[in-house]
């Protein structure tokens, strides 16, 4: 905000000045001087003002307040300058131009340049009106009160222009540059309205769009819109204009002579292809003529009531084309389909899901058939016919199906038993028989939608009842001769107490200690929990676990640690290699066969880590330090490996060797072969 200084006043301050015709502000009666020194300027307009006092009159009059209004010459410290006359008996002073003003008076660059526009604009205006010949020169008034004829007559209202046309039509005119609160815009156009006089808003070229579209559209939109729909059954019934007066129509004014204005309006186009109105807005510079006049409203140039109209006619006609095209294809594509039904049913090569698709895409085009065809009832009876027909087929089609699928769900069901009975009469061990009851459990539980099914007969179910009384009496036959369960943490502690040798027996099934703990399994399943069982269960697997370990790190040491360059390995490896080679005689040693080839396996997988952390230190980490000799060790000895066959299925690590045979060569170090 600026404060009001001599500079800005004279842009704002509207003057009467003898022998000039109606107001003008101080800048431009200034400008009048065009580029005459400041010093005669002075000089002229201060002999002016004398010569009238001296007449008893005064030359300069403030337009505000209506006081004598000076001019003072330019001085070192200040500018020339217009100023209200002095006058000692003047009381309070309220007008904002005067030097004594105490009051606010405060102006944004966009409020003084607005109140310029203003004022040279309505000025404008009405100079041109009272040129034409279609206006009482007479009653044209700038910024004069009318008051109101009907009801209150203490109402009033002072636009900018008003003025009367030679039919008598009745005219104001308010320009609008900046925002206006609407409420101030209704309360006007409620008065003039009531008045009979026709109320012209007219927007400068920088106005507010919201208030300029607010009286575009008037009150038909103070409720937003949900849709481009809504928002077009608002206004069908409106005339939507705007008016602008801008520099195009003041320069057309000047030209003619005539006052020229643009009509700003919402045009609609018809789009064929997509079937709906797009909106635009359009512009189109009118004459007070062009106006469409009525006490009801506010004046229009451009009748967009209409132009929507005849617009709408046209989507209305083009929809309606459309529904019409729209259901005679659905027609067609319905009997089609209904073909396509009776055809592939009859064919058995329609499936519950295709009818059902089929369904819904006549379900579907029926929406598009218009409710007044005269084929849409019957064809909507054939159609339902023809889908309950396949449906009927298929559903005992799916029945047929059904029953196979049973059947073949029964063959399995009745191997399953077959199967149960063969190792019931097999089974000598309380463990297998726990074996064969958990499985008949599990397929009594997959199976249970077969044996529950009404396809099945009640025999099956009987049958796997059996099946499990019997398992249960031979368990119960077993038990009889079996041990007590013994406390888990007894049976722990005697195995752990025992040398390694008698330990190893765990893995002879006849073993006399395998046999003890066999029965004590046993034991376990008749008279514990499955807890407790699973327990016992997972506390034999640690102990026979560290026994294998134990045996290994005691016989097989150097194959269950990490390489080192200092040890001899081909012994070892040709002892493992004899030991594999041999028919097992054994189940202990076929135990233990197994035990030394996993142990091999993953010494050789340590040696693949060890050469892969030389490639990287030789080839990927520049400068890293490697041991030469224990490098050329660990390559030869790989290389008795490979040779001796002990390496399979290491391609990459057979590959790198290689690169680190060339990569010592090159740094002259001999490597035996």
């Amino acid at each position: 905000m600026n404060y009001i200084n001599s500079e800005n006043k004279n842009g704002l301050w509207e003057l009467e000045i003898k022998g000039i015709e109606g107001p003008i502000l101080a800048s431009d009666y200034l400008g009048l001087y065009g580029s005459t020194p400041d010093e005669a300027r002075t000089a002229s307009i201060k002999r002016k003002i004398v010569v009238h006092s001296a007449e008893g009159g005064d030359f300069i009059q403030c337009g505000y307040c209506g006081l004598p209004v000076r001019y003072r010459a330019r001085s070192a410290t200040g500018r020339a300058a217009f100023y209200h006359k002095h006058i000692p008996e003047l009381g309070e002073v309220d007008c904002p131009f005067h030097s004594d003003y105490k009051g606010e008076f405060a102006f944004s660059e966009a409020e003084m340049h607005e109140t310029k526009w203003h004022f040279r604009t309505k000025h404008f205006i009405a100079g041109t009106l009272k040129g034409s010949e279609k206006i009482k020169c007479e009653s044209i008034q700038v910024e004069k009160f009318i008051f109101a004829e009907k009801g209150d007559p203490n109402r009033r209202r002072k636009p900018d222009i008003y003025f009367e046309d030679l039919s008598g039509n009745r005219f104001a005119i308010e320009l609008i540059q900046g925002w206006l609160d609407p409420e101030i815009i209704h309360a006007r156009e409620q008065f003039f309205l009531r008045e009979e006089v026709n109320l012209i808003w007219l927007f400068s070229e920088g106005r507010s769009d919201s208030i300029f579209y607010y009286i575009m559209y008037g009150s038909a939109l103070e409720a937003h819109p949900e849709s481009f729909a809504e928002f077009e059954s608002k206004v069908r019934n409106i005339q939507c204009n705007a008016f602008v007066f801008s520099q195009e129509a003041l320069d057309k004014s000047q030209e003619s002579g005539e006052f020229y204005f643009e009509a700003h309006f919402p045009e609609f186009d018809f789009k064929s292809t997509e079937l709906f109105l797009e909106m635009s807005y359009g512009c189109q510079m009118v004459v007070l003529s062009d106006l469409m006049l009525s006490p009801e409203r506010l004046p229009y140039a451009i009748n967009t009531k209409a132009a929507l109209h005849g617009k709408q006619q046209e989507l209305s006609a083009a929809i309606e084309e459309k529904a019409q095209r729209e259901s005679q294809q659905a027609l067609e594509r319905i009997k089609k389909t209904i073909k396509q039904i009776c055809e592939d049913g009859d064919q058995g090569t329609l499936s519950g899901p295709v009818l059902s698709n089929l369904s819904d895409e006549i379900a579907e085009c029926f929406d598009y058939v218009l409710s007044d065809n005269s084929e849409r009832n019957s064809l909507f009876e054939l159609a339902n016919q023809a889908i309950a027909r396949a449906g009927h087929r298929i559903e005992e089609e799916k029945k047929k199906i059904a029953r196979s699928v049973h059947a073949r769900e029964l063959w399995a069901l009745r191997h399953q038993f077959s199967y149960a009975r063969r190792e019931l009469n097999q089974s000598i061990t309380i463990q297998e028989l726990t074996k064969l009851k958990h499985h008949l459990v599990y397929v009594a539980t997959d199976y249970k939608k077969v044996i529950s099914s009404e396809l099945s007969s009640r025999v099956w179910d009987r049958y796997l009842n059996t099946l499990l009384v019997k398992i249960g009496q031979q368990t119960d036959q077993l038990a009889e001769g079996l041990p007590r369960p013994r406390a888990l943490w007894s049976i722990t502690n005697d195995l752990l107490s025992y040398s390694l040798e008698k330990r190893m027996q765990l893995f002879e099934t006849r073993s006399t200690l395998a046999v003890d703990m066999s029965q004590q399994q046993s034991a376990y399943l008749i008279h514990k929990s499955d807890t407790e069982t699973r327990v016992f269960e997972e506390k034999l697997n640690e102990i026979k676990y560290r026994t294998k370990t134990q045996y290994m790190n005691t016989h097989w040491k150097a194959l269950m640690g990490n390489w080192s360059a200092d040890f001899v390995y081909e012994p070892v490896i040709n002892r493992a290699g004899q030991l594999l080679c041999i028919d097992a005689f054994s189940e202990l040693v076929g135990h233990e066969q197994d035990w030394v080839e996993e142990a091999l396996n993953k010494f050789v997988e340590r040696l693949v880590v060890l050469i892969n952390e030389f490639y990287d230190k030789a080839y990927i980490k520049n400068g890293a330090r490697i041991d030469k000799n224990v490098l050329d060790k660990l390559l030869t000895f790989w290389n008795w490996l490979d040779t001796s066959l002990y390496i399979y299925n290491q391609p990459e690590a057979i590959d790198r060797a290689y690169q680190l045979r060339k990569y010592l060569q090159k740094n002259n170090i001999s490597i035996i072969e």
